[in-house]
């Protein structure tokens, strides 16, 4: 009999692009209440459905991480950017 046995589910699977948005929701949840632009997009629609997703909490990655604000800015004249602010951390026992 093992003393390591336990009760529990295995951890998440972080492979490609799970895996870049994982790590990109961990270094803004780094700072949390500081905004980050994360991504530059050549149009608007394509920012404003990330920053919608990401603070809705359907991109499991972001919302294993914690809670966001998202939004997007015109940076110049084909380029919008994305910015993300962590509002809520959560502890590991909080994304099980």
């Amino acid at each position: 009999m093992s003393s390591n046995f336990k009760w529990e589910a295995p951890p998440k699977r972080r492979s490609g692009r799970n895996a870049k948005s994982y790590q990109e929701a961990k270094r803004v949840a780094s700072r949390p209440g500081q905004w980050a632009r994360i991504q530059v997009y050549k149009t608007y629609q394509s920012a404003a459905t990330r920053a919608y997703a990401i603070r809705k909490g359907e991109i499991q990655a972001w919302n294993d991480v914690g809670t966001f604000k998202a939004m997007v800015r015109q940076i110049d004249k084909n380029a919008f950017g994305l910015w993300v602010c962590c509002t809520y951390v959560k502890k590991e026992k909080d994304s099980e």
